[in-house]
């Protein structure tokens, strides 16, 4: 299965929205100006201008496009926005385990206090008393653009192998950049999404549980144990030494779903760029908002050479 080895939030916003609705009131004034004070033939030779305006904006919103999905966890709900076009083989991946539902009643298998927890690997199955192995879509390849700073969600993976990521996730607790962020032996993690608004709270509450070693109690239903994967598991209730694991101790990730599919940038929850080196993507870690900044100025500078050039006068 996956792991790995290795040893502040960002506040949300709307500056994508205002973006679009300033420019959009100037493409309109722009427009309301050709019809009072020009011929047909200067309104015409508008429209090359308004058809480049209209573009910019389309590719402004295909450029900000953002999943937010919602983790329903045993300690309370968690949202996080996906960085879509930053990571997205990434997101895909991710997206395609959360459609198929096989993350329900998944559990958190995995708690390193200040460093991790990892989920996305194992699901509960109550009737049998039991856990199986989530099934896998074949490895992602490896996006390591954002780097893995407190409050941002990761993939696991085989250590030293980049594209060996499938289902298993994890949240960084504190700022690992310096030992999960990329390197040249490719020992890099791709974040793909950061906790939003008060999220970290219930990421902390999990990772502040009680931790045990359950693996010689942790068994599918033929019996085989899973190992080294539930060296540190954290559980919500005390168990005796011979208690197998159940509902009432694992941290079960009851459901993941999309909240909103539509744009939705929190352009301000963005990480910073990976710390070391550079990868064939890692231009793209500022793309959600430094794309939006400049496709704004872009049109403002637009539509003031389209109300020149249709010579509007008093």
């Amino acid at each position: 299965m996956d792991d790995f080895v290795g040893s502040d939030q960002y506040p949300a916003g709307h500056i994508y929205n205002l973006t679009l609705f300033f420019s959009s009131c100037l493409v309109y004034a722009a427009t309301q100006i050709s019809y009072i004070n020009r011929s047909e033939m200067k309104k015409m030779s508008a429209l090359p201008c308004l058809s480049l305006l209209c573009a910019s904006l389309l590719s402004i919103s295909q450029m900000a496009q953002a999943t937010v999905v919602q983790f329903s966890t045993s300690l309370g709900p968690v949202e996080v926005n996906l960085f879509d076009e930053t990571t997205p083989e990434t997101v895909a991946n991710f997206l395609a385990y959360v459609e198929s539902g096989r993350y329900n009643n998944s559990i958190v298998h995995r708690s390193e206090p200040g460093f991790v927890i990892q989920g996305g690997g194992f699901a509960y199955d109550s009737d049998q008393v039991a856990v199986a192995g989530i099934a896998t879509d074949p490895s992602v390849v490896n996006e390591p653009v954002l780097s893995n700073v407190r409050g941002t969600i990761a993939m696991a993976k085989i250590p030293g192998s980049p594209n060996s990521a499938t289902s298993q996730w994890f949240f960084n607790l504190a700022n690992n950049s310096g030992s999960l962020d990329l390197d040249p032996n490719g020992n890099s993690f791709t974040v793909f999404g950061v906790v939003l608004e008060d999220g970290m709270e219930r990421i902390d509450a999990i990772a502040n549980l009680s931790r045990t070693d359950a693996r010689n109690d942790v068994k599918n239903v033929d019996g085989q144990k899973f190992g080294d994967n539930f060296a540190s598991l954290p559980i919500q209730n005390p168990r005796s030494a011979d208690e197998v694991p159940n509902q009432n101790h694992y941290v079960l990730i009851e459901s993941i779903d999309v909240t909103n599919p539509n744009i939705n940038t929190f352009p301000d929850s963005l990480p910073p760029a990976t710390t070391r080196g550079t990868s064939s993507g890692s231009n793209a870690g500022g793309g959600s908002s430094s794309g939006g900044s400049f496709g704004f100025g872009f049109i403002f500078i637009s539509a003031l050479m389209l109300i020149k050039r249709l010579g509007y006068k008093r």
